[in-house]
């Protein structure tokens, strides 16, 4: 019994490492969107309100970015500059992860939020504010995936 369970662990693992290799010839696909050339508009909570910024996208890349209204604290100008700076010449979305600055947190992810949302609307996908969205029903909700919630799951997935 012992030995079946061995083979059967072993046979698992060689089929994992075997469905883990790669048959493509080094070519890489480039995956995402190309930004259309134009001007686009985007909008973004900061600290102090709402951040709209326009973004001017050249051969397929940012060429200008140009802050059309915020109400940031003089303190926060600074990082805005450097954020617009820092999305000229991308040719897609900035992270708030790696480009936001320390300090001004708010006002960054502001700023990055309403660049992106150009960006966004450059490469064609509409904003979640030109999104409808549908009621649905459902039978069980289980919120959380603690002991509890999966518990809850497990019972609920063996009901008829």
């Amino acid at each position: 019994m012992l030995w079946m369970l061995t083979t059967i662990l072993i046979l698992s693992g060689l089929t994992t490492l075997t469905s883990c290799s790669n048959d493509d010839n080094g070519i890489v696909e480039p995956v995402g969107q190309v930004l259309q050339d134009g001007e686009w508009t985007g909008t973004g909570e900061g600290r102090s309100g709402s951040i709209v910024v326009k973004v001017v996208v050249k051969n397929h890349q940012v060429e200008q970015v140009t802050v059309v209204s915020q109400s940031e604290s003089v303190f926060a100008q600074e990082t805005i500059n450097n954020l617009v700076a820092k999305a000229l010449g991308r040719t897609d979305e900035m992270s708030v992860e790696v480009d936001g600055i320390s300090g001004a947190t708010l006002t960054s992810t502001g700023v990055i939020d309403a660049i992106n949302a150009a960006l966004q609307a450059a490469m064609g996908n509409r904003s979640d504010a030109e999104k409808t969205y549908q009621d649905g029903t459902c039978d069980i909700v289980v919120v959380g995936a603690g002991g509890a919630g999966l518990s809850a799951a497990v019972a609920a997935a063996d009901l008829p």
